[in-house]
């Protein structure tokens, strides 16, 4: 029998005393039992300590750090340097996984001789939304340099942006979770990833539940939010130019990112803490931005008034751009 590899499951944990148990127990119920659980707590000022110490007195596959608070990124980055595994799994404290996903996520890598493995999830909202479940759209195993339509397809839904539905090799991981900025780092840390390797192998089930009714350790407002994106969209360009063969996720990531960018315009118009001067320089600075810029000139928007937008963006029509906020504020155009 061929000997299985040690995976390491990183949960950093920071106030979450109500919901830490339940990610805990579904991790430990997993049908793979080779596995080592290190629970990083992030200077928890709560209980969560205390919730995760009762397990570890349960389960020796347990391992507690602590650390000061320094966010989920610097959490992560310090349960890699403690992995002891071959492979990396990453888990959110708010949330739960499926008892066959590490197991699957496994079996997918060892079958197919690949650098990762990826699967759905589900979104848990509650109320009369209900549940949204995005998977990879099929089961297959490809090169990085031949999954343009697949990474079309994880980026349009969200299957891209998150650590916590994939399996890394530990020894492939050269670039650590960026403690720069508040999100998007997940992103980053898969495009740094997807450099380093050269097979992928995709599981279309949803093995990991997000728990969206709260807030996540992950989730809080972003007054940085248009900095972030232009950040995120200049290494999505960088990785279409450098591992691609085509540019459709280029036009479909600058789709999601231009819709972002014309919103955080208008709420920097609205934003009465500065004076309606800097308000205009700041919006006027970002249409020169150079990957603003690139991408308007790449991006499809289906919405006539984003169209409309982005035509003034492309032009730096910032006079223009100005007096459509103005009319906006007062008949809702968009």
């Amino acid at each position: 029998r061929k000997r299985r590899k040690m995976i390491s499951i990183i949960v950093p944990v920071y106030n979450r005393e109500n919901k830490v148990g339940s990610c805990i127990a579904s991790i430990l119920n997993q049908t793979y039992t080779d596995l080592e659980l290190i629970l990083v707590d992030d200077g928890s000022t709560d209980n969560s300590v205390a919730v995760c110490e009762e397990y570890a007195k349960q389960d020796k596959r347990i391992r507690i750090i602590q650390k000061e608070n320094g966010g989920v990124s610097s959490a992560r980055n310090c349960g890699i340097k403690e992995a002891r595994g071959e492979y990396l799994q990453f888990v959110d404290s708010d949330d739960t996984i499926d008892k066959e996903m590490t197991q699957k996520l496994y079996e997918a890598v060892q079958k197919n001789e690949a650098d990762e493995a990826i699967c759905g999830f589900r979104e848990i909202h509650g109320g009369t939304r209900g549940d949204v479940i995005r998977i990879p759209q099929k089961e297959c195993v490809t090169t990085v340099a031949k999954m343009e339509s697949e990474i079309e397809h994880l980026i349009l839904n969200c299957l891209l942006q998150s650590c916590c539905n994939k399996l890394y090799k530990k020894e492939k991981i050269k670039e650590f979770f960026s403690t720069e900025y508040t999100y998007g780092e997940d992103l980053l840390f898969n495009l740094a990833y997807l450099r380093k390797i050269e097979t992928i192998a995709f599981v279309p089930k949803a093995y990991y539940e997000y728990d969206c009714r709260g807030e996540s350790i992950t989730s809080s407002y972003r007054e940085d939010e248009i900095e972030i994106r232009i950040h995120l969209m200049s290494e999505v360009f960088a990785f279409s130019e450098a591992c691609l063969e085509g540019t459709q996720v280029m036009r479909e990531f600058a789709d999601k990112t231009m819709r972002a960018v014309i919103y955080s315009l208008f709420d920097i118009y609205q934003d009465e803490r500065f004076f309606k001067s800097e308000r205009k320089q700041k919006i006027l600075g970002y249409l020169k931005n150079q990957t603003v810029q690139k991408a308007s000139g790449v991006c499809q928007l289906g919405n006539r008034q984003q169209r409309f937008c982005n035509r003034l963006i492309q032009k730096q029509q910032g006079g223009f751009l100005l007096f459509l906020f103005a009319l906006k504020e007062k008949l809702h155009l968009y």
